[in-house]
């Protein structure tokens, strides 16, 4: 797996985004919790979007890279390329419950329309399906290279796969736990986003430097537009006219009219970021800064940075889980 060392020795790096939608502020919901992976704190940082603090920190056994949740949101998995594991981290509890021993490399993963977890081997070009109850792994099938993020479409059954090494989207077919497809992209894809209604799928193409549409209803690639230097988080406005993008290399967050794919506003941000995540009712979005070691919140009424959350170590994953049941 990438390390601080290797991207500043000149190998790319590993990034997740969380493709999580965003609307006008209409009062948040008790409970709504911002969870973020860092990978060199070996950690889980839980972060309040109403107070833009670090509400709890639970200590892992080792660095997650992935991160997916539970439909109801009980619980977070985590990946840890380094060990072959997947923890399992309970959202009431806030703490971790158990670990699941997949083997091989595990980084990206999402919980499919058939309730059960699939994640992908980096190394070994493989899709793993796992019984997210007690951890089983009851089923595998060859991919493209290096799969990074897992998108899931629950209304099509569907699974994405950014198969970065083969410059493709793997389409799988959850039922079956079949490769449908690949559609081939931009140069190195790591990021999706699905847009609310599933018909079209974006992915960020790090070495290329631009983003792919995807009409999900015809699996074809549509178009392409340039974003920015190295791609890497990705996330979709609930009405789908806005598509926030994350630029690594030039530490910027472009927010993009989907109807003309053009960046209407630039916000610089924090070093090497890489994920984003947003609290919709607060117009409120989130960015992982992996090398300034915080988080940069973001007004996007305004479009610019208001704050940055000091956290220390290395985040780079996040997702959200809301709810009063929390």
């Amino acid at each position: 797996m990438v390390t601080r060392r290797d991207l500043l020795s000149g190998a790319f790096g590993l990034a997740l985004a969380a493709p999580r939608a965003f609307a006008a502020p209409v009062g948040a919901r008790v409970g709504s919790r911002i969870y973020v992976a860092d990978q060199d704190g070996r950690r889980i940082l839980v972060i309040d979007p109403m107070r833009d603090e670090v509400a709890a920190v639970i200590a892992l056994g080792a660095g997650p890279a992935a991160l997916a949740s539970a439909p109801d949101g009980s619980a977070i998995y985590a990946t840890h390329p380094d060990c072959g594991e997947i923890s399992v981290i309970g959202v009431r509890e806030q703490k971790l419950l158990q670990t699941f021993y997949v083997g091989g490399t595990p980084f990206g993963l999402a919980v499919a329309a058939n309730d059960e977890l699939v994640v992908g081997d980096w190394n070994d070009a493989v899709l793993i399906r796992v019984n997210r109850g007690n951890g089983e792994v009851n089923g595998r099938i060859a991919i493209g290279r290096s799969p990074a993020l897992i998108v899931a479409d629950p209304s099509r059954r569907r699974l994405y796969v950014a198969e970065r090494g083969d410059s493709t989207i793997g389409v799988i077919d959850v039922d079956r736990l079949e490769r449908i497809a690949a559609l081939r992209v931009g140069e190195a894809p790591f990021a999706l986003a699905l847009t609310p209604d599933g018909r079209r799928l974006y992915a960020a193409n790090v070495r290329g430097g631009n983003v792919s549409l995807v009409d999900t209803e015809r699996l074809a690639v549509v178009g392409a537009f340039e974003s920015g230097p190295m791609p890497y988080g990705l996330a979709v406005a609930d009405d789908g006219k806005t598509l926030l993008v994350v630029n690594q290399q030039a530490g910027t967050l472009s927010l993009i009219a989907t109807n003309r794919f053009e960046a209407a506003v630039k916000i610089k941000v924090g070093r090497y970021p890489e994920g984003v995540v947003v609290a919709a009712e607060l117009g409120k979005a989130y960015v992982m800064n992996w090398f300034s070691g915080d988080i940069s919140v973001i007004d996007l009424e305004a479009g610019l940075e208001a704050r940055r959350i000091r956290t220390g170590g290395g985040p780079r994953a996040a997702l959200r889980v809301s709810g009063p049941t929390l």
